[in-house]
């Protein structure tokens, strides 16, 4: 027992950590508006978020049954869906109320309040005590059918470069609809929240 719980406070530490990046990034962006600290935060901030997302996936069988993982792990991407459609659009709906600090701000106070969720982090279940090992041998046997077989190989590399190219065009959205368009920074929320609507849908209708 007392190991399980170690062994989850030693994963949700780094994680607080990385969560409490994303309160430095997100306030600094508030308050300073120069182009190079901008770039600077985005970056830190972007390459943070890269590891937050796995993380709090890896810790979720720490806290869920196996056999309720599947319909928990669905909850979460039902609402991470939700987030994204109902985001740009609060986003946007603050930038034109308050301007662009005090959003940034906001967003500083939820990572804050992530981390300090994480790290009170606690569990009464015990895993397995393989648990761990086949879920790394899962994880490999997962990679090894990526890139041994050859149709799912080339699926995959098409599907990184896809989203390359759409992080690409996320940069040059900004300036289409707010330039371009004219459009107001509530109306560049709104065709965001459109967005995730229609990504939505679409796995939906694929499921």
């Amino acid at each position: 027992r007392d190991t399980s719980v170690t062994g989850v406070q030693t994963c949700a530490l780094p994680i607080s950590l990385i969560a409490g990046v994303n309160v430095v990034s997100a306030f600094g962006l508030g308050y300073w508006h120069g182009r190079v600290a901008t770039l600077l935060l985005m970056t830190l901030l972007g390459t943070a978020a890269t590891f937050t997302g796995p993380g709090y996936s890896a810790l979720v069988p720490s806290f869920v049954p196996s056999e309720e993982l599947q319909k928990v792990n669905g909850l979460i991407q039902t609402w991470t869906a939700s987030a994204s459609m109902a985001g740009p659009v609060l986003g946007g709906f603050l930038v034109a109320a308050t301007g662009t600090s005090w959003p940034l701000y906001i967003d500083a106070m939820s990572f804050g309040l992530l981390a300090l969720g994480t790290i009170t982090l606690h569990h009464d279940r015990i895993p397995a005590a393989d648990a761990h090992l086949k879920e790394q041998r899962d994880t490999w046997a997962g990679v090894r059918l990526l890139w041994g077989d050859k149709l799912l190989r080339a699926v995959t590399i098409v599907i990184i470069f896809f989203i390359l190219s759409l992080m690409m065009v996320n940069v040059t959205e900004v300036f289409f609809i707010r330039q371009t368009l004219h459009a107001s920074t509530w109306m560049y929320g709104v065709c965001g929240g459109v967005f995730g609507i229609g990504i939505d849908r679409k796995s939906t209708r694929l499921n």
